[in-house]
């Protein structure tokens, strides 16, 4: 009963993958466990797309058919060597070829090569662009390119990452495209290839003149002041040192010279022993001040205490204010030589110079009755700031 049912149901199974019901002897074969090449080596032998007994194919048939139907076979336990892209068979290449079982198992199935070159070394011995060949490629097909298509391939260049005009393709700013090539040169295996930028822009360091990198002893790691995008309107961290207002590299100074970083950078001293204190570059302008003359009056050279970068003659004095005000009040903005009349003589100044002592003479005789005892007692000039010692019309006394 078992064995009646079994055939029934295997036979009506077979009647339409196969289109025909074996006899009863054959049925008893396969249902005791026989192959299925022993009811299907006539098809075996007879198959030619692909050639089964050509190729060597394996006689086990359910490794890549099943029971529904002979057409299409799957390669199952081709897991090892997964069938994706154009390695699918039926899938059409660049090239318009029909993948088949064939077209990498020319020789049989048993020791086929497994390497991408193994198949495809003619693309990669014709390709010219780039010259896969005179460029020393590496074989290894799959580290750019997929089993999609040939054309576009990539690269995991993580480890240096390909960005602004080193990205393939892009231009320069002298027009010419970035290819591969560029830096991986057939002389050098890929694993060779230099990582450092002056190795391959040392003809750029050596060209440029604005400023002389080589003559100013410039340091040769190019991304401390470039990026990948463009050599021109280099930029540098240059935080610890802020360069603002005059100071910042292409701005002109109040008698029109423009700053560049060869201003503060001197052949022959390395950056980091390019002094910051602003007298270092600034003595010459302290020398020949005259108005006030700094070197008589010993006024100090720490430049900021007075300057600010944005120009000498916005220069202010804040330790004055502790002295007597002049960022605020009447006197605010007001000239040095307005109160100090005596060259080269900051310790002395004169009030009465704009406030002449007949007009005062006259005002606080009849308001002040001890303005003279207080003038003589400290003298003119000290008398004033006596009872004005912020400048201020009020007797603050």
């Amino acid at each position: 009963m078992v064995r009646g049912t079994l055939w029934a149901w295997l036979g009506a199974l077979l009647l339409i993958a196969c289109g025909r019901v074996p006899d009863e002897t054959a049925m008893g074969h396969a249902i005791d466990g026989q192959s299925c090449y022993d009811c299907h080596g006539d098809r075996y032998l007879a198959t030619t797309s692909p050639d089964h007994v050509a190729l060597g194919y394996p006689q086990t048939c359910e490794a890549c058919h099943g029971t529904a139907a002979w057409r299409p076979a799957s390669a199952d336990s081709h897991d090892f060597w997964p069938l994706t892209g154009t390695h699918t068979p039926g899938a059409v290449s660049s090239a318009g070829v029909v993948t088949r079982c064939e077209s990498c198992h020319s020789e049989g199935f048993d020791g086929t090569p497994n390497r991408c070159d193994d198949c495809h070394h003619a693309q990669y011995a014709a390709t010219t662009d780039p010259n896969h060949v005179a460029a020393g490629y590496q074989t290894s097909c799959d580290d750019c390119h997929d089993t999609d298509r040939w054309q576009g391939a990539t690269v995991n260049h993580d480890w240096w990452p390909l960005t602004g005009t080193h990205e393939i393709g892009a231009l320069s700013s002298a027009g010419v495209a970035t290819r591969c090539e560029s830096c991986h040169s057939a002389e050098v295996p890929y694993e060779q290839t230099p990582s450092a930028c002056y190795d391959c822009h040392a003809a750029q360091y050596a060209g440029t003149t604005a400023p002389n990198h080589a003559t100013e002893g410039y340091p040769t790691s190019c991304a401390d002041c470039h990026n990948t995008s463009r050599w021109e309107g280099a930029t540098v961290n240059h935080d610890f040192w802020p360069l603002v207002g005059v100071h910042q590299v292409g701005a002109l100074s109040s008698a029109g010279v423009s700053t560049r970083c060869e201003s503060c950078h001197t052949a022959g001293v390395p950056n980091d022993e390019t002094p910051t204190a602003c007298d270092a570059c600034h003595h010459d302008n302290y020398v020949a001040t005259t108005a006030p003359s700094h070197a008589p009056l010993n006024i100090p050279t720490s430049c900021d205490q007075c300057h600010t970068p944005h120009g000498w003659a916005t220069s202010t004095f804040p330790q004055h204010n502790a002295l007597f005000p002049i960022t605020s009040g009447n006197h605010r903005n007001i000239s040095c030589r307005e109160c100090h009349t005596t060259a080269n003589t900051y310790s002395t100044f004169s009030c009465t110079v704009c406030h002449r002592l007949s007009e005062m003479n006259a005002e606080h005789s009849q308001e002040v009755a001890s303005y003279q005892t207080t003038l003589n007692q400290f003298g003119v000039e000290p008398g004033c700031l006596h009872c004005h010692p912020d400048g201020s019309k009020e007797d603050n006394d």
